[in-house]
Order: structure tokens, then sequence, then C-alpha cells
């Protein structure tokens, strides 16, 4: 579609895909916090168990009623503290509710600043959220995606190894012994038995099994996956 006759028919255009995205778009006051707006969509219902009126409605309560710990304090105390600091932030993630039918789902939702006021402070974000229910429709790119993201969560482990230690990991998860794995990057059996034993402390493993699933667990090599 390449323009509109009317500003009427560019605002039912947009409301049409707003009512049938698989996804909820709402607008947040950032002080006080409260939900200011929501596109309505079926999606409200199915996830939340309540209707657009009545989210707008509990605008400033819903997410005390619906999020517990840790996750209201990464969503909402945390982005709140990242949007303070620099207004032009991208804050998401996930998070758990519990919704109006007593049902626990999980959400991935991306946020950002939508207005500022003459200062420069975030005053108002816009946010996208998504039931995780409804990303499973690619398993095999998802055990990938699992690597990446928890490449991210435990980046500072990945950073406090050496390189000597990565490659002697990569060694141990790829079922390399002590001897091959000091042939192919060309140190001694000891130092390799050495950054063997200073991997068990740092990844907190008592033998080999154990610390070669920590490094797939965590992303730290890649995991031998089929494509």
């Amino acid at each position: 579609m390449k323009y509109f006759t009317s500003d009427k028919a560019e605002l039912n255009f947009y409301r049409q895909v707003f009512s049938q995205m698989n996804a909820s778009v709402y607008i947040l006051n950032l002080d006080p916090y409260k939900i200011e707006w929501v596109a309505p969509n079926s999606l409200l219902s199915r996830v939340l168990g309540i209707d657009q009126h009545t989210i707008l409605e509990m605008g400033d309560t819903i997410y005390g009623r619906v999020l517990e710990k840790p996750d209201f304090r990464e969503s909402i105390v945390d982005a709140l503290k990242q949007f303070d600091i620099d207004p032009d932030s991208n804050w998401g993630g996930v998070y758990r509710i519990k919704n109006f039918r007593e049902e626990t789902k999980w959400l991935v939702y991306t946020s950002k600043t939508f207005l500022k006021n003459a200062e420069g402070k975030a005053t108002k974000a816009v946010c996208v959220a998504i039931d995780a229910n409804d990303i499973f429709c690619t398993p095999k790119t998802l055990e990938h995606f699992k690597e990446y993201i928890n490449s991210g969560i435990y980046k500072q482990v990945y950073e406090g190894l050496t390189t000597r230690q990565l490659s002697v990991l990569r060694g141990l998860v790829q079922g390399d012994s002590i001897k091959a794995i000091s042939e192919s990057i060309g140190i001694s059996y000891h130092t390799v038995v050495d950054h063997k034993k200073a991997l068990f402390k740092k990844l907190d493993c008592r033998n080999t099994l154990e610390l070669v699933q920590a490094a797939r667990d965590k992303g730290l090599v890649k995991p031998l996956i089929p494509l």
C-alpha cells in the first residue's frame, strides 16, 4: 500500500494491523508508572484473561498483581533505572505472569522510549510483548538460539576463562584425550591437567562429565548440534 486516501483510512488500517497482530503493543507512562494505552486484540484475553478496558482501569496496579520476583525487579525496577540513566536505551527480556485465570504465562518483550520531556528525560515507553508459547514452531533453530542466549547470560564466566582454558575446554567437549589436547595446542600434558583443574574450580564442577555439560549449558563452547 503506497498511500492512504485520508487520515481516517490510515487510522483504520493501523487499527486493523494492531487487532490482528500476534503481539501486545502498549504505552507505559514512566512516572507515575502505569499502562496508558494498549492495542486491543485477542492476545490480551488469551494471555492475561482480561480485556483492553480492564487493563487500562488497572493501569497503575496490574504489574503488581501479575508479576513476582525476580521478574518485577528486572522488568520494571531495573528498566526504570536504566531509562533514567539513558533515555535512549533498549530494554527487553522475559517475564512470567500469574494471569487472572491463575495460569502462569511467559512473555518475551522489548521496550524503547516513546516520549521525552523538555529536559530529555524519558516519560513514556512503547513496548511489544509476545506469548512465549508462540515461538516454539522452530525447534531446531531454537536450539541454536538457546546457545546464543546462554552466551549472553554467562558472558562474565566466558570472559573469565583464559585462551588456553577455552582451548582445553573445547577439546574436552569434543571428547579429546588430555594427550590429544596437549598435542593440538602445543602445551605439555601436565599443563593441560592444570588448566582442567582450574576449569573445575571456575565452573564449580567435580568431574569431566559435569564440566562438559556446564560448558554446553552455559554456551561457553559450541554444542554438538546436527544441522
